[in-house]
């Protein structure tokens, strides 16, 4: 059975790998039918490199993708299937409440300084009042 896998390379410590279809008996570090895509987990975020005619072209004469490969077009958004799929990126739950959650109090400092800049002017001017009324009464 032919298998689209992982071939290691690089240097210790810095793996990269290849994506190939291969015989499902020869070894990873053996022979292989075609280079379909690379794979550097080294970076933020990592890079995925796949070649999609190829790629579709092979499950679609039986290739079967290992699991790892799998757990890559996923993230890619490569389906098994052989086509591109619109990834759907979405927030967990717990972020949603968190945001949620933090926004109400926002809005209170947020209301918080306007009800101080209220006020302020209004101690001013009775701050202002006792003076007048001290003048007033010099002359």
């Amino acid at each position: 059975m032919v298998r689209i896998r992982l071939k290691r390379v690089g240097t210790k410590h810095k793996a990269a790998y290849k994506i190939v279809v291969a015989d499902q008996r020869t070894a990873q570090s053996g022979k292989y039918l075609e280079e379909v895509g690379t794979y550097s987990p080294h970076g933020d975020p990592a890079k995925i490199n796949l070649i999609e005619e190829r790629i579709s072209d092979w499950i679609s004469k039986g290739a079967q993708p290992s699991e790892s490969v799998t757990k890559l077009f996923h993230i890619a958004g490569f389906d098994n299937n052989g086509t591109l799929k619109k990834l759907n990126l979405t927030k967990s739950k717990k972020k949603k409440k968190e945001l949620e959650s933090s926004a109400p109090a926002a809005e209170e400092v947020q209301d918080a300084p306007e009800e101080k800049a209220t006020e302020e002017p209004a101690a001013e001017e009775v701050q202002d009042a006792p003076e007048e009324k001290a003048k007033e009464e010099n002359k």
